[in-house]
């Protein structure tokens, strides 16, 4: 019965690489979750965050993956570029809710008592309602 090679041992310059597209994946991710709190339309940007999240992620995995640099850095690789993919497609959805975001905050910015930000916040969450009723082409 022949017997497995050896395992190759990491090389340490493609790993440090790799570990560094993981770092920079992260901090990616970071930024769009940050950038989701900033006004319209400035919180789209954190798809393109996203996107460029993705293809760095991708990337340390193959990095990590050909530097034999073990199993929990492909693994970290994967689970954010999977995390930064998941941002994408949930992000996307920010652009179907753009109208009635820029308009509640052009609302809340005029509102200048209690009941008028309440009604702001009324008409917002019915425009939200509406889109969800929406019926599906098909």
């Amino acid at each position: 019965m022949p017997q497995a090679p050896p395992p190759q041992p990491p090389d340490p310059v493609e790993a440090a690489k790799a570990a560094a597209s993981v770092r920079t994946t992260l901090l990616l991710l970071i930024a769009g979750i940050l950038v989701v709190a900033l006004p319209s339309p400035w919180y789209l940007s954190a798809i393109g965050f996203g996107l460029v999240a993705v293809v760095v992620g991708a990337r340390a995995v193959v990095r990590a993956w050909r530097a034999h640099a073990g199993t929990p850095l492909v693994v970290l690789a994967g689970m954010l570029t999977l995390s930064a993919l998941l941002g994408v497609a949930i992000g996307t959805q920010l652009i179907a809710l753009m109208p009635a975001k820029s308009g509640y905050e052009r609302c809340q910015q005029a509102a200048l008592t209690q009941s008028a930000q309440d009604a702001c916040t009324a008409q917002y969450k019915k425009q939200i309602a509406n889109l969800q009723l929406r019926p599906t082409a098909g």
